[in-house]
């Protein structure tokens, strides 16, 4: 049985922008409310990694917290973008929690968005282990117009340095596109970037198309391998004018 699962992801504390994790213990075959530990850990570039257990957790009822009450450094100044693992574990030796579920919102002043972080490798030799999918390139789309812009956010939890395989494709005028490969320098370890895509789609290159709010540039982008398991990737669309997240997506 399945009796651990972690997830990996990003958090952002600032003025603006605080973090929440909503968690939702469970096990299919067990319908008693047991006891489940949960454990976050906080990490940046100029963050020294750092884990907080968590009490109260049972199967079935879901709970969450903001980061900010479980890291009390982020209350008294420290702002940016961190790295955070979430793991969640039971010593019920029938309990298969690999139906529990992680969400992590970004509030900002009235808005929020609601993501699904990384779920990370299942323990080896567990004998419930669910077959993963074969891994191939994974599209997504950027978007830069009046209102919308996209970045890239990197998650290195590792202790070596991780550069991403990412290619985009912008669409030309007067023919089906280039496809290149991002230049993006490798990430350090235990650290969190954020790479703004906007410019990869700006005037001159990528085609404008006419929409109802006005003129819309886009372009493919694939994520060419499949991360390591202590690595996670996302594109987070901001608005233009107040750069609050208002949506995100899991590579």
């Amino acid at each position: 049985m399945i009796q651990n699962v972690q997830w990996l992801t990003f958090c952002i504390s600032n003025a603006v922008t605080r973090s929440i994790v909503h968690f939702f213990p469970s096990a299919a075959n067990v319908a008693a409310p047991y006891s489940a530990d949960c454990a976050l850990t906080l990490f940046g570039r100029d963050f020294q990694r750092k884990t907080v257990r968590l009490e109260g957790a049972r199967f079935g009822q879901p709970d969450g917290l903001r980061v900010e009450d479980a890291f009390p450094q982020l209350q008294e100044g420290t702002s940016g973008f961190f790295g955070l693992e979430f793991s969640m574990s039971t010593t019920q030796p029938r309990a298969d929690i690999l139906s529990s579920s992680c969400l992590v919102e970004l509030s900002s002043r009235g808005h929020s968005c609601r993501f699904r972080p990384r779920q990370a490798a299942l323990p080896e030799g567990t004998v419930a282990a669910r077959p993963t999918k074969n891994y191939g390139p994974l599209p997504a789309v950027g978007i830069k117009d009046a209102f919308c812009t996209t970045s890239l956010v990197i998650v290195n939890a590792s202790g070596e340095a991780y550069a991403p395989k990412i290619r985009v494709r912008r669409r030309l005028t007067g023919g089906d596109g280039e496809i290149e490969l991002l230049a993006i320098d490798p990430l350090g370890p235990s650290a969190v970037i954020e790479v703004d895509l906007g410019e990869q789609f700006a005037p001159g290159d990528a085609t404008p198309q006419e929409q109802s709010w006005g003129l819309v540039r886009t372009g493919g982008i694939w994520l060419q391998e499949e991360p390591p398991k202590d690595a996670a990737l996302f594109l987070m669309y901001r608005d233009v004018v107040t750069r609050r997240p208002m949506s995100v997506m899991t590579f």
